[in-house]
């Protein structure tokens, strides 16, 4: 019996119904304009990551919570952690 939300693990993925969330680019991957998938272009996401980074450093010099800049960065309060770490060694 499968829990409430969880798909069976006897369902082929192709007979599985997977959310189309999409991205700040689009509400959907299928009505996305990019010819492929953003998380498909380490470039891309790489310089996203870069740049959540740099923000998050900057709100540390601003004196704010480590939640407050998880908010502010869209991420998380671990990761939050984990930049701080590896940018101050």
């Amino acid at each position: 019996m499968a829990s409430k939300g969880f798909p069976r693990q006897d369902v082929e993925e192709e007979y599985f119904i997977y959310r189309d969330t999409g991205c700040e680019l689009a509400p959907a991957c299928l009505s996305c304009p990019l010819p492929q998938c953003k998380y498909d272009m380490p470039f891309l996401i790489s310089t996203e990551k870069a740049n959540r980074n740099r923000t998050i450093v900057e709100l540390t010099g601003k004196g704010l919570r480590i939640i407050d800049i998880a908010r502010e960065a869209g991420c998380n309060e671990k990761t939050v952690r984990r930049v701080l770490k590896a940018t101050t060694g």
